[in-house]
């Protein structure tokens, strides 16, 4: 008996002196042990300075300090200073904002191993991922569907509004998009005047413009989008820090070959974020989107797109507003003129727009 109680405290004793080196992944293959090389932390690189979270032990070992944060549920990562002795431990959940690009000779960081499993480049934070390059989900296993999926994540708060790469249940392959979190998914921004909007029918396909200048979505982008989920259309008109806006529910626009037709449910004016205006769009459902090299207004002898500055839905008549144009920087316009920036129903002729946007939100 007085034998074994022998042999269980001296292994007790080495697996005391085992356990730190466990926890830092250093220990070597011990024969057929189970003890293999195991890794409970992950070495990174962090950013010299006062990190959140952080409380301070002077005098200690790495071991030691890869002790206290073992011991400590609250612990995610720790440095340990070479040159003091200084262990600090750290208790954010997320440290991947303080990431550098090189760690320091004296300052050494590890941060605690998850049991989560993140996929495509994801970070695992306690019990949880942090997903980048625009994948959500909870191992960060899927491409965002829409910018409503990158949104409502909570991981791309920072980089908002943006540029994200996103995959619809009807694409086969991902594409970029402009999120804003206030509107959703820009599928128009109309203001600087660059690029230029009048533009070819590929281009129009394709989509042009970023988040710095104007923007176009494209043809093939819009129709993949709202083909795969019910969508509400937002047009908003601005004239300084006055707003006007009005919704198109079930907004569709169809494949290449349908001409890129759009159609709509319903419509209905803005809440008190904004003010009414005129509808603009109901006589151009079902009619194909035309540009200055594919005519598709049905008038032999007038070329809306031609004429109105860039690619829209036109039918024989062209349209009662243009928000393709060039956006005038004069309050003031000609009513008669059609190569610039209006919103006729609803709205002073002789106004100039100063910005115009339209976007898509999640019905």
């Amino acid at each position: 008996m007085a034998y074994k109680m022998f042999l269980f405290l001296t292994m007790a004793s080495m697996w005391s002196l085992l356990l730190p080196l466990l926890f830092l992944g250093l220990t070597a293959p011990l024969g057929s042990s189970a003890l293999t090389r195991e890794n409970f932390f992950d070495r990174i690189d962090l950013c010299s300075g006062t990190l959140p979270g952080t409380s301070s032990f002077p005098d200690v070992s790495k071991f030691s300090c890869a002790m206290k944060c073992s011991e400590s549920e609250a612990c995610t990562a720790f440095t340990f200073t070479v040159s003091s002795g200084t262990c600090n431990l750290h208790y954010e959940l997320d440290l991947t904002s303080h990431l550098c690009a090189a760690s320091s000779a004296t300052m050494l960081h590890f941060q605690k191993k998850s049991s989560i499993i993140c996929l495509n480049g994801g970070h695992a934070i306690g019990s949880a991922c942090k997903c980048f390059n625009s994948y959500v989900g909870s191992q960060c296993e899927r491409l965002a569907l829409d910018c409503k999926d990158i949104i409502s994540s909570g991981y791309y708060g920072d980089a908002l509004p943006g540029m994200f790469s996103i995959q619809p249940s009807r694409a086969t392959t991902p594409f970029r998009v402009l999120c804003n979190p206030k509107v959703q998914q820009i599928i128009l921004d109309r203001y600087y005047n660059v690029p230029s909007f009048n533009r070819s029918m590929t281009d129009y396909v394709a989509g042009f413009g970023d988040a710095v200048n104007d923007f176009w979505v494209g043809l093939e982008k819009l129709h993949l989008l709202t083909s795969s989920m019910s969508y509400v259309l937002c047009v908003q008109v601005s004239f300084g820090t006055t707003k006007y806006q009005r919704y198109y529910t079930k907004f569709v626009v169809q494949g290449a070959g349908n001409g890129y037709s759009m159609s709509f449910g319903g419509q209905y004016d803005p809440s008190s974020v904004a003010l009414p205006m005129g509808d603009c769009l109901t006589p151009l459902q079902n009619v194909s989107f035309s540009t200055y090299d594919v005519d598709n207004d049905g008038n032999a002898t007038y070329n809306c797109a031609e004429n109105y500055g860039g690619g829209w839905w036109y039918n024989q008549q062209c349209s009662d507003c243009n928000l393709v144009g060039k956006v005038s920087k004069s309050a003031t316009r000609v009513p008669e003129s059609v190569d610039d920036v209006f919103w006729n129903p609803g709205l002073n002729r002789t106004a100039a727009p100063s910005y115009v946007s339209v976007f898509l939100f999640r019905s």
